[in-house]
């Protein structure tokens, strides 16, 4: 374990010991959001009911993808669980699947984590023109 939080060497290594995990189900904005994980971290689908759009997203997808399944649909804890038992990681990091990293989050949770038990990412919300996005921004 770092501990100077700034030791990029020790960043590198636990960046290959992190996997983001994401819960989804039909959401095909998991697209944007693999696209923004910015570093060679293992990403893992935990699949909740997937339409068959998901499943075609996730087999043309260039990038290489750890997918987990499970029949409970709806559970997004058991999804989640499903997730992290899929992947042999030390560091996880769950995402939404409507949701993005900005550049550097990923590494900088990483660097951060090295020296505290838990990380928690900020939410920033965008806009949108739909009411509940509208009002969740609030």
């Amino acid at each position: 374990m770092a501990t100077d939080p700034m030791d990029e060497a020790a960043v590198d290594r636990g960046i290959a010991r992190t996997a983001v995990v994401i819960a989804l189900r039909d959401d095909l904005r998991i697209a944007d959001c693999i696209a923004s994980i910015d570093e060679d971290v293992e990403i893992v689908l935990a699949l909740n009911g997937p339409s068959d759009a998901v499943l075609k997203l996730i087999a043309d997808h260039p990038r290489a993808l750890t997918v987990t399944e499970i029949e409970d649909v709806g559970n997004l804890g058991a999804a989640y669980n499903a997730g992290a038992a899929a992947t042999d990681r030390q560091y996880l990091l769950l995402m939404d699947s409507d949701c993005t990293f900005a550049p550097g989050v990923v590494r900088s949770m990483v660097r951060s984590v090295l020296t505290e038990p838990v990380v928690k990412g900020q939410v920033v919300y965008g806009e949108s023109a739909g009411l509940l996005s509208r009002l969740t921004a609030r």
